[in-house]
């Protein structure tokens, strides 16, 4: 089975989380409430029950080209990697029960209107 999401939120990446003095880990308030407002979009864009098994998952992030840029693709800050992990935490629960599920994933950046694409695929 295959399904395809679009959401129009511009994506941020995954922040290292910190600990402060007491060893108490944080994660970046950005990054969590990034992952909150992404999670409640999965859950009603997707509108099924999340999915058991392997999943193979292709990611299109999409920025808005800053008038003064005139290189074709986004190499500036905000590696894809960190993006996907973004997007992988979000969709558990919702998407799948866990990403430990995701066994393939292809993951692009690339100029257009703030959005991310989605389209999973169930491999068993």
């Amino acid at each position: 089975m295959d399904w395809h999401i679009k959401l129009d939120i511009r994506a941020v990446a995954k922040a290292r989380p910190f600990v402060c003095r007491s060893g108490r880990v944080f994660t970046p308030k950005k990054t969590a409430c990034f992952e909150r407002d992404l999670k409640r979009l999965l859950a009603t864009g997707f509108g099924a029950p999340p999915l058991e098994g392997a999943v193979s998952m292709v990611v299109n992030f999409s920025f808005v080209r800053p008038k003064s840029v005139k290189r074709k693709f986004p190499t500036t800050r905000g590696d894809v990697d960190n993006f996907l992990k973004s997007v992988l935490d979000a969709g558990n629960g919702v998407l799948y029960l866990d990403d430990s599920q995701v066994v393939s994933v292809l993951a692009t950046k690339e100029y257009g209107s703030d959005s991310i694409s989605i389209f999973i695929s169930t491999l068993d």
